[in-house]
């Protein structure tokens, strides 16, 4: 389990800028840092942070419409397959959108 001291849990003193990692509260386990269903063995640390709490994206980035933000599948003990348990996914730019692969076929 993550110590009080390893845990960053205060909020960025700035706005993150485009393109800059940053630390979020990990989705699944809900910043606790231990797997949440108590199996396997309980206190066992979370399988998406590694026991830290708090798991890094790169901005900007927006709850994860599957799961909600809770990082996990409604109703299972499997983590969601879109933002793969952080609870967060990336939000791309409409600059990196233009010019895809897709508007070039």
């Amino acid at each position: 389990m993550a110590s009080e001291e390893e845990r960053n849990d205060e909020p960025l003193s700035h706005a993150p800028r485009p393109g800059e990692v940053v630390a979020v509260r990990c989705g699944f386990c809900g910043g606790r840092g231990i797997y949440p269903f108590g199996h396997p063995p309980s206190g066992a640390n979370c399988g998406v942070c590694n026991g830290r709490g708090w798991v890094h994206i790169r901005a900007p980035y927006a709850l994860c419409p599957a799961c909600r933000g809770t990082g996990r599948l409604a109703g299972q003990w499997m983590t969601c397959c879109r933002c793969r348990g952080k609870g967060v996914v990336p939000v791309r730019e409409p600059a990196q959108r233009e010019g895809g692969w897709m508007e070039r076929l």
